[in-house]
């Protein structure tokens, strides 16, 4: 698991230097960055983020990262720390916290687990979003159907809904699966169900 990339954002040079060496003697790839702005030059995307927990860097990154739908894990440190930011920064979308200095072997573990955790969101989120992408390549009407279909409505249901025949339906309920690469109506449902809301 240390073929992850590290980014440690902290404006003070001492203490990034002093994270960056213990994880790289540790096996890890650590790339130091002194401001958000560095950071998001570098285009991040898959990876861990250490961050220190002060003058609002951490809610700083993490709005960037969600602004731009990146992935990103995020594991924050603070010199002060008291349970109010610990809470905040956990609910803002922050993996772990530490106290600084930071304990180098107890942090590895954690950026391991960390790994695992983000791991299975970013599958799930990439899952959602070619989802939401072959949804999006439906018509209209295409997507009306889509949602009826979901819904569990046979194509006689479907057809009165909307006024037309049950052939039109059946042909809609085709093209749909051969747009979303589907190989019946069961999986183009789970598609759509995968892309959350495709109305």
């Amino acid at each position: 698991m240390t073929g992850y990339k590290l980014s440690i954002i902290d404006q003070d040079y001492s203490r990034r230097a002093r994270l960056s060496h213990a994880l790289m003697a540790m096996g890890r790839h650590v790339e130091p960055f002194e401001s958000v702005r560095e950071f998001a030059a570098s285009r991040p995307d898959c990876q861990i983020l250490l961050i220190n927990d002060e003058k609002m860097l951490l809610r700083e990154a993490l709005r960037y990262c969600e602004d731009e739908g990146l992935r990103v894990a995020t594991i924050a440190y603070s010199p002060s720390i008291n349970p109010h930011s610990v809470v905040d920064a956990i609910k803002a979308g922050a993996y772990d916290y530490y106290a600084w200095p930071v304990d180098t072997e107890g942090l590895n573990s954690a950026i391991d687990s960390c790994i695992q955790s983000a791991e299975a969101r970013w599958e799930r989120s990439q899952l959602t979003s070619d989802s939401k992408r072959l949804v999006g390549m439906l018509t209209r009407r295409e997507k009306e159907v889509l949602e009826c279909l979901v819904s569990g409505l046979s194509n006689r249901l479907i057809a009165e809904r909307f006024g037309i025949s049950t052939r039109t339906i059946e042909l809609h309920r085709s093209h749909i699966i051969r747009k979303l690469g589907a190989s019946n109506s069961a999986e183009a449902v789970r598609i759509a169900l995968e892309a959350k809301g495709f109305g």
